[in-house]
């Protein structure tokens, strides 16, 4: 299957199995962090990331279009909760409101945006 004559259903899959894992793995080193500021943060983190890692894991072994939606679905989340906990802060965790932005959190989302547009191709 190619998706827009450019870029085969596999390409976009791996491309976005390859940013799930990146991103999940981030979310991992980061649990014990957000785990001392706040449990929900911490499981939050811990969730997202082996769900990350689990997605990215399959898509690598095999197509599974069916699963798509859901990766992107996560991949929104994520994001999602990442602009507000900087633009607006979140209700728990940090004595700061806002969180300030730092180049770890860069690799993350830009695996996640990676992931979100491999994905939004089909």
């Amino acid at each position: 299957m190619e998706i827009g004559n450019r870029v085969p259903a596999i390409t976009a899959q791996r491309l976005a199995g390859a940013g799930l894992v990146l991103s999940g793995v981030v979310h991992l080193v980061l649990t014990p962090e957000h785990l001392h500021e706040s449990s929900i943060l911490g499981l939050g983190f811990l969730v997202v990331g082996l769900l990350q890692i689990g997605l990215g894991l399959v898509f690598a072994r095999r197509v599974e279009p069916a699963l798509w939606s859901s990766a992107l679905l996560l991949t929104i989340f994520s994001l999602t909760v990442y602009v507000i906990s900087r633009v607006a802060g979140l209700p728990f965790g940090h004595d700061d409101a806002r969180e300030s932005v730092a180049a770890i959190d860069l690799l993350s989302k830009g695996a996640e945006l990676l992931t979100a547009g491999a994905l939004l191709t089909t």
